[in-house]
């Protein structure tokens, strides 16, 4: 009998796959039929940058979304009630805090009812742009901090009643009249080491 090799072994070896074909590759999924693999290939390369302008010109958010980025298919957004929690993480000058504030501008635009927390402990230099926004409150010092995530578990624990006496598994802004709350925190690591120190 032949081995069979699954659609997850064909994307171990994407790398490999690419530089024997001298393409990028633009997707691996399964066929019509389940014995099949289809590989599709391409000639083009992503851009090494893309500027939120022309993410943005290209492809209008949906509700609720930020723009991920670029992938061979095209703009990529996600929906932040499918992605509640995200670490951004990757070498010194690799483009971290420019797609921290792209993801942050991207909500701001497209969540009708939103209120948003930047804790940003370098003194709200890196979050200043921000800070004339109505429904954003960008928070500076330790203690400030402490007291915005005791407020916001508080919050959280109201919320959890409600959606049990309710007989719910999720809060939707525009139907129980409750606003989106996004917690951003730049370099989480100051905000570690500043509570060990307590």
């Amino acid at each position: 009998m032949p081995k069979v090799i699954g659609k997850n072994q064909f994307e171990e070896k994407a790398e490999a796959l690419e530089s024997n074909f001298d393409m990028n590759i633009e997707s691996i999924k399964t066929g019509k039929s389940p014995r099949y693999i289809e590989i599709v290939l391409t000639k083009q390369k992503l851009p090494e940058k893309i500027t939120y302008k022309e993410v943005s010109s290209e492809k209008v958010l949906p509700a609720d979304s930020f723009y991920l980025g670029l992938s061979m298919e095209g703009i990529v957004v996600q929906n932040i009630s499918m992605l509640p929690h995200m670490l951004i993480a990757g070498a010194t000058g690799f483009g971290k805090s420019i797609f921290f504030k792209q993801a942050l501008m991207s909500l701001l635009e497209s969540c009708r009812h939103l209120q948003m927390y930047l804790i940003d402990l370098k003194g709200g230099l890196e979050m200043i742009d921000f800070a004339p926004a109505p429904n954003v409150k960008v928070i500076k010092t330790f203690n400030e901090a402490v007291d915005i995530l005791k407020q916001i578990k508080a919050e959280m624990e109201e919320r959890f009643k409600f959606l049990e006496t309710t007989d719910q598994k999720q809060i939707i802004p525009e139907v129980h009249k409750k606003e989106r709350i996004i917690v951003a925190v730049d370099e989480s690591s100051i905000l570690y080491n500043e509570q060990k120190q307590v």
